[in-house]
C-alpha cells in the first residue's frame, strides 16, 4: 500500500493549544460576593457613625471640632468613595463573570466538536485505507490532507484474479463500481470534518483573544474606580499602594493624620524669570514666551535646578521653556500629588492616575517608543488640565498639537487622546525620513475646560473656546521660542483639531505671534465668524503661493458636528458637511480651505470614518453618526482621515491637486427679511464663480 502519512493526533489538545477556560466562574463570583460585603461594611460603618456624629453635634470643644473634621472631611467621604468603588467594581466583575461563562460554554462546545470531528476523520482515514487495500492502490494520506474525490484506478495483485484479459477488466470494473460511491462519500465527509477542525482551531484562538480582551476590560474598569486609581497612584513606591488607599480614603494612615503640603508658586528667584516672585498666574496669564526663553537661558544651572525642585507647578506650566525642562518639573508635580492623594478631588485623582499609568508604561519599556514628556499639568482650577508629549519635543523636526473638543476634559479624555496621539505619531514616523535626533513629536493638548456634552448648550457658545485659545496660543509660541533660544532649530509646528477644538484652535491662531505650518480640522463644529472672519485671520503659513496650509474634512455620516455648527451659527470649513434637517444651509462656508475626503480609499487600504468620534468604539456607529465604530474614527489607524492628516502635518502632501483635495469657495449667507414680520431666517448662497 505504500507508507502512510501523518496519523490523526492522539488528542484534541495537540491542536487546541492554550486555553480560554482558565479559572472558574465560581471564583469570579466569589470576588463579586466579596465586593458586596465591602459595600455592606461601608454602609454599616456610616450607619453606626452617623448617630455618634449627631450625638456630639451640640457640643463645643477643640476635640469635638477635630472629630467633626475627621469624620466630615476624611472618613465619611472616604467611605462614600469606597462604597462607590465597590459598586462599580462589582458591576465590572459581574459583567466579566457573564462573559467568561459564555466563553467557557462555547469553549466546551468547540472542544467537543473538534473531538467528534477528529474521530470522524480517523474513521474516514481507516475506511480509505481499507479501500486502498482492496483495490491495491497506494496509501500515503495524512489526516489533514484528504485524498481526491475520484477513486484511484483499481489494480489486481500479481497472481490474483483470472488469467484472461476480459476477466481482469471485468473484475477491475466491478471493484470500481463497488467502491466509487463509498470512496466519494468518505472523502466528502473527511473534507467537511477537516473544515470543522480548522474552524475549531481558529475559534479556540479567538476565544483566547476574547478572554484577554475581557480581562483587559475588567482591569480597565477596576482601574477607573477611586480605589483603583489610588492603587495606580501608589504603585512603584515601597508600601505605596497601601499608603495611597489609606491616605486617599481617610486622610490618615495607621490612625495618624497624614501631613499635607501644598504646591508652591512663590520663589525669590522667579523674579529673574517672570519679573515677579509669585508664579501663580502663569497658566491664565503667562508672560511672553520669548521673554521667558531669554531669561531662562541667562539663569545659572543651580538656579534652574532649584526652581524645578521648589516650584514645579510654575516651571512645568511655563510656555517658553524647553519641553524636557517642563517634563522634569511636571514629573515632580505628579510625584507630589501621588504623595498627597487626600488633597485631590475625584477628577484630579483620575488625571493623576492616568498620567501615572502612561509614565509607568513608558518606564517598563527598555527603549521607550515614543518617549513621553509631560508638557503641562495643572490641578489649580475647577477642571484639571494637561498636555502630554509623544516623542522628543526638544529635537523633533515636526511638532503637532492635537486639540480636543466637546466633553474632553483632561481627566476623562486622556485615555482616548493617548491613543490618538500615538496613532498620529506612528503615521507621521512612517512618512518622515530618519532624521538624526529628529522625527515627529505629537502633543495631546487637553489644556482647557471643554464644553459639556449635549444637551448642555455650552457647545453653542464660544466662551470656552476663547478661554482655551489664549493658553493654546501661548503654548504654540512657547514651543517656537524655546527651540529658538536653545538653538535647537525650529520644528514645523502643526495644529490638528477635532469638533469644538477647531472652534478654539482657530481663535488661538488669530492670537499667535509665530505662524504655524499647518492647521487641520476634523469634524469641525464650526468657526466663530466674529473672531475668525476669514482664513486670512489665521496665522498659518502658505502651502503654495496664495494658498494657506489649512485643511478640513467632515465625514458624510458625521451629522453631529455640522448640526452643532448650524445651531451655533458658526461658519463651516467644508461645503459638503451635512447637518440634520439640512440645517447646514443656514451657515456660511469659508473659502480657501483645502478640503479632503475621509470616506476611505480601498485602493490604498484606508478605511472611512463613519461617525463623529476621534477614536471609534463599539461594533456600530451611533445614530446620525454621533459616534464612530471601532477603528473608524477620524484619528484611528488605517483611516483616510489619519493618513491625510499625517501627510498635511509633515508637509508631505501634494497640494490641492493631489489626494482628492479641493479648495473651498466662500459661500456666505443672506438674511431673509419680511417687511411686515421682520427677520425670518437666513440661507447659504451658492459660491461665487469667475468662469
Amino acid at each position: 500500500m505504500g507508507a502512510a502519512g501523518r496519523p490523526v493526533p492522539p488528542s484534541v489538545g495537540v491542536l487546541l493549544r492554550g486555553t480560554p477556560r482558565a479559572g472558574t466562574v465560581e471564583e469570579i463570583n466569589a470576588v463579586s460576593q466579596y465586593l458586596t460585603n465591602v459595600r455592606y461594611d461601608a454602609v454599616q460603618y456610616v450607619t453606626a457613625a452617623r448617630p455618634a456624629q449627631e450625638a456630639i453635634a451640640g457640643l463645643e470643644s477643640a476635640a469635638v471640632e477635630r472629630l467633626h473634621a475627621r469624620l466630615g472631611r476624611g472618613l465619611f467621604p472616604g467611605v462614600a468613595a469606597l462604597e462607590d468603588s465597590a459598586d462599580e467594581a462589582k458591576s465590572a466583575v459581574q459583567s466579566y463573570a457573564a462573559q467568561v461563562a459564555e466563553i467557557h460554554r462555547e469553549a466546551d462546545q468547540v472542544w467537543a466538536s473538534a473531538e467528534r470531528a477528529l474521530g470522524s476523520i480517523a474513521a474516514a482515514l481507516q475506511s480509505i485505507a481499507q479501500i486502498c487495500d482492496v483495490i491495491a492502490a497506494p496509501f500515503s494520506y495524512s489526516w489533514d490532507t484528504p485524498p481526491p474525490a475520484a477513486l484511484p484506478e483499481p489494480r489486481l495483485r500479481a497472481g490474483a484474479g483470472p488469467a484472461d484479459t476480459a476477466g481482469v477488466a471485468e473484475l477491475i470494473s466491478g471493484l470500481r463500481d463497488g467502491y466509487r460511491t463509498r470512496w466519494l462519500n468518505t472523502v466528502l465527509e473527511w473534507q467537511l470534518e477537516l473544515a470543522e477542525v480548522r474552524r475549531c482551531v481558529r475559534r479556540w484562538s479567538e476565544l483566547q483573544e476574547e478572554r484577554l480582551l475581557c480581562e483587559g476590560a475588567v482591569a480597565e474598569r477596576l482601574g477607573r474606580t477611586s480605589v483603583g486609581e489610588l492603587i495606580t497612584v501608589g504603585a512603584g513606591m515601597p508600601g505605596g499602594r497601601r499608603r495611597a488607599i489609606a491616605v486617599g480614603l481617610t486622610g490618615e494612615i495607621g490612625g495618624v493624620r497624614a501631613g499635607i503640603r501644598t504646591t508652591r508658586t512663590f520663589h525669590p528667584e522667579l523674579r529673574e524669570l517672570l519679573d515677579s516672585a509669585d508664579g501663580a498666574k502663569v497658566w491664565d496669564a503667562p508672560p511672553a514666551p520669548a521673554f521667558v526663553a531669554e531669561k531662562w537661558a541667562g539663569l545659572d544651572e543651580s538656579v534652574r535646578e532649584e526652581l524645578i525642585r521648589s516650584v514645579p507647578w510654575v516651571i512645568g506650566n511655563l510656555p517658553g521653556l524647553l519641553p524636557s525642562v517642563r517634563d522634569r518639573a511636571n514629573r515632580e508635580l505628579v510625584a507630589f500629588y501621588r504623595e498627597y492623594p487626600q488633597t485631590l478631588t475625584p477628577e484630579q485623582l483620575t488625571l493623576v492616575a492616568e498620567a501615572q499609568r502612561i509614565l509607568d508604561d513608558e518606564a517598563r519599556q527598555r527603549s521607550p517608543k515614543p518617549p513621553i514628556q509631560v508638557l503641562a499639568f495643572d490641578l489649580s482650577g475647577p477642571v484639571p488640565r494637561a498636555a502630554i508629549g509623544y516623542g522628543d519635543l526638544d529635537t523633533s523636526s515636526h511638532t503637532t498639537f492635537q486639540a480636543a473638543g466637546m466633553g474632553s476634559d483632561a481627566h476623562t479624555a486622556l485615555p482616548t487622546w493617548d491613543v490618538a496621539a500615538r496613532n498620529l505619531y506612528e503615521a507621521q514616523e512612517a512618512l518622515l525620513p530618519r532624521f538624526e535626533g529628529g522625527g515627529p513629536g505629537v502633543v495631546a493638548w487637553l489644556g482647557y475646560d471643554t464644553p459639556a456634552m449635549l444637551p448642555n448648550s455650552e457647545v453653542f457658545r464660544s466662551d470656552s473656546a476663547s478661554l482655551g485659545a489664549g493658553r493654546l496660543a501661548a503654548e504654540l509660541d512657547g514651543m517656537a521660542a524655546a527651540r529658538e533660544a536653545a538653538d535647537a532649530g525650529l520644528p514645523a509646528i502643526g495644529v490638528v483639531a477635532h469638533s469644538y477644538g477647531t472652534t478654539m484652535a482657530a481663535i488661538a491662531l488669530t492670537k499667535t505671534k509665530h505662524p504655524v505650518d499647518s492647521f487641520v480640522m476634523l469634524g469641525s463644529a464650526g468657526l466663530d465668524t466674529e473672531a475668525v472672519p476669514s482664513l486670512g485671520s489665521l496665522n498659518v503659513r502658505e502651502l503654495t503661493p496664495g494658498q494657506l496650509a489649512v485643511f478640513a474634512t467632515s465625514a458624510a455620516r458625521d451629522r453631529l458636528a455640522p448640526t452643532g455648527a448650524a445651531q451655533a451659527e458658526r461658519g463651516l470649513p467644508t461645503p459638503d458637511a451635512r447637518a440634520l434637517l439640512g440645517l447646514e444651509q443656514r451657515v456660511p462656508v469659508y473659502g480657501g480651505v483645502i478640503a479632503f475626503s475621509s470616506e476611505g480609499d480601498p485602493a490604498r487600504g484606508l478605511k472611512g470614518t463613519d461617525g463623529h468620534s476621534f477614536v471609534g468604539a463599539g461594533k456600530t456607529a451611533g445614530i446620525a453618526g454621533m459616534t464612530a465604530s471601532a477603528g473608524r474614527g477620524y484619528g484611528d489607524n488605517e483611516t483616510q482621515a489619519l493618513d491625510t492628516t499625517a501627510r498635511a502635518t509633515t508637509g508631505l502632501i501634494a497640494g490641492p491637486d493631489g489626494l482628492d483635495l479641493v479648495v473651498t469657495e466662500a459661500q456666505p449667507v443672506v438674511k431673509i427679511v419680511d417687511k411686515h414680520t421682520g427677520y425670518v431666517g437666513q440661507w447659504r448662497m451658492p459660491a461665487e464663480r469667475n468662469d
